[in-house]
């Protein structure tokens, strides 16, 4: 299937090789994608009528990994973004001004997360923090010092942890680490 930036576009394009169920999930998500982006697979698929595994085969067929990478770009697509908290602020504005700015952009930034990231996908991230041994942050570039903000923090829990901002120590950080059983 030729790349195409819209998902509304893929959608439209891959109905050919969709299944009849796989075609209600592709008009659902074409008449109703805001809403799609609020809604976990299990409430989607029981709206439409049709099983989870029809939903991420769906996605599959045109390109995403599953269903949640399709929440991702179809919220970037369809969200209107704020403008930068840099464009928002002025010259003139006063401390009020830019702070109310900046605490808005930042609510906006989490709201924007609260809508593509299942709550599942949270208690599993939590599982897997509480049952590690130890935990290691990566950040390279400005992230680097959000990792080692976020050791930092991490240490209140008495397990292990680093970060790690340079490539070579990341990757040889990596190796060393267990799989986690989930």
């Amino acid at each position: 299937m030729p790349e195409t930036t819209s998902i509304f576009g893929k959608i439209r394009e891959g109905r050919h090789a969709f299944r009849q169920s796989e075609q209600k999930v592709g008009e659902y998500i074409l008449t109703h994608p805001r809403e799609v982006i609020n809604l976990p697979i299990t409430e989607l698929a029981e709206a439409i009528g049709v099983s989870e595994a029809t939903i991420v085969r769906m996605c599959k067929k045109i390109g995403f990994r599953g269903f949640h990478d399709l929440k991702i770009s179809l919220a970037s697509e369809n969200v209107q973004p704020l403008q930068t908290v840099h464009e928002q602020i002025q010259e003139g504005d006063d401390m009020e001004s830019i702070i109310e700015k900046m605490f808005a952009s930042n609510i906006q930034a989490m709201q924007s997360t609260l809508n593509v990231l299942p709550v599942r996908d949270l208690n599993r991230a939590e599982d897997a923090l509480l049952n590690a041994r130890q935990i290691h942050f990566y950040g390279v570039g400005g992230s680097g010092s959000i990792a080692m903000d976020a050791a930092h923090k991490f240490m209140k829990t008495g397990k292990p942890v680093a970060a790690y901002s340079d490539t070579h120590m990341q990757v040889m950080a990596a190796s060393l680490l267990e799989k986690a059983m989930l």
